[in-house]
């Protein structure tokens, strides 16, 4: 279970369908680096994501370690843990 302190939660919607929306979990890069237990948690959590199969449960649409933020006034952040929902 993730808390506040070792993620962000976003809505946010897809580019090609402005009516999808989405919820985006982050896991924070900081908070990864400082404890490296937690990437493997990450990565667990990932793969019970991928078995859960359920029609009361939200459908995971993707998840990775390789996510993007571009922020038009920042270098963009890379290689993140990340889930979409």
């Amino acid at each position: 279970m993730t808390t506040k302190k070792d993620s962000h939660i976003y809505k946010v919607r897809s580019i090609s369908d402005q009516k999808s929306h989405f919820q985006l979990k982050v896991y924070k890069k900081c908070y990864m680096k400082t404890h490296p237990d937690k990437i493997e948690h990450a990565r667990s959590e990932m793969k019970i994501y991928d078995m859960l199969k359920h029609e009361n449960i939200v459908k995971i649409v993707e998840h990775g370690e390789l996510g993007l933020i571009k922020n038009k006034d920042s270098e963009p952040i890379q290689n993140l843990f990340y889930v979409l929902t």
